[in-house]
């Protein structure tokens, strides 16, 4: 299990996670769907409670790991077997996902193998996904409403998110100096909010921030994991 020190706490990140898999059945019962494919990045940081991260280019929206979950409750991990290990020890630990693997250049081979493991286990029902995929519905715009409404711990987390990139903003503005380029406040401010997650991640383990935020994003680095939020897709940003 997994707690993010001074913000939220194991049991409320698995309340948090619980409360969304509840959110995913009523969705596919409204659509009539057997399961549905989550490969994009906000919404595999969303499902695992910002737990999981399965960037590999850090400016990409899609991710190499898929997370398969079907209208019987059964949930599984997709990823190349390069990825799966960490995937399962780190990202998905206790979630109850069940691994299927293939090698990393299946997946560009004709069949694809990736898309052959869906199959078997879809077993014919159909399939939602939020990426274009043969043979599956895209259901990306319908489902990113159920990011909308927050849980009690990711209203928890925007407001320590809050606080702290406030605080490392205006670290910065106090700062500035008459006549510094656009760019080296750029970095300057970049740089703040590296400082945020490098706070983060010395109390947590690689455990960081989840986040989709362009240069907040790029700010941060790669230990954004822990937080799981969307600003994007709760209309605070853009």
């Amino acid at each position: 299990s997994h707690d993010i020190p001074g913000i939220v706490t194991s049991a409320e990140l698995k309340q948090e996670i619980d409360e969304k898999l509840g959110r995913v059945q009523d969705f596919l019962k409204r659509q009539n769907l057997g399961g549905v494919l989550l490969t994009r990045v906000n919404n595999y940081s969303w499902m695992t409670a910002g737990l999981g991260d399965n960037h590999i280019v850090i400016t990409s929206e899609v991710g190499a790991v898929s997370l398969l979950i079907l209208r019987d409750g059964r949930k599984f991990a997709i990823a190349s077997h390069a990825e799966m290990p960490r995937v399962m020890a780190e990202d998905l630990a206790g979630q109850g996902y069940e691994p299927r693997e293939f090698l990393w250049f299946e997946e560009r081979t004709a069949p694809d193998r990736r898309l052959g493991i869906i199959r078997e286990i879809a077993q014919g029902k159909e399939l939602g996904t939020d990426v274009p995929l043969p043979g599956m519905h895209m259901i990306d715009a319908e489902f990113a409403p159920l990011r909308y409404q927050l849980t009690e711990s990711e209203i928890k987390k925007y407001r320590w998110l809050g606080r702290n990139t406030t605080e490392a903003v205006n670290t910065v503005c106090r700062k500035l100096r008459r006549g510094m380029r656009e760019r080296e406040i750029e970095i300057r401010v970049g740089l703040g909010l590296g400082r945020v997650c490098l706070a983060l991640e010395l109390g947590l383990l690689e455990v960081g921030l989840g986040l989709d935020l362009g240069l907040l994003e790029v700010g941060l680095g790669r230990g954004h994991r822990g937080l799981g939020l969307d600003l994007l897709g709760v209309g605070l940003l853009g």
